[in-house]
């Protein structure tokens, strides 16, 4: 449904809306929003996020610097301890 939108990653049932400055990050977002509307696709206020200069997804962080690795999922991930069975 947003194949071929310019700076518009999707998982599963997030969107991300990227722009290479502020004019052009709305022009995207509105165009989101209009295939939205197309598909007859609602979307929930509480659950959305715009113009943030940095987000952290999916393990990474992103912004006007690209994209990096996120230092605290890094450490949250080689601070737990190794597993003692089979269960863990």
């Amino acid at each position: 449904m947003l194949a071929g939108l310019k700076d518009v990653a999707v998982y599963l049932d997030d969107i991300v809306v990227g722009g290479v400055d502020e004019s052009t990050h709305l022009e995207n977002v509105q165009a989101v929003f209009g295939r939205l509307q197309e598909y007859g696709f609602k979307i929930r206020k509480e659950k959305c996020s715009f113009k943030r200069p940095q987000i952290k997804y999916l393990g990474y962080i992103l912004d006007c610097d690209g994209l990096r690795p996120d230092p605290d999922k890094i450490a949250a991930i080689t601070s737990m301890p190794a597993p003692s069975n089979e269960t863990e």
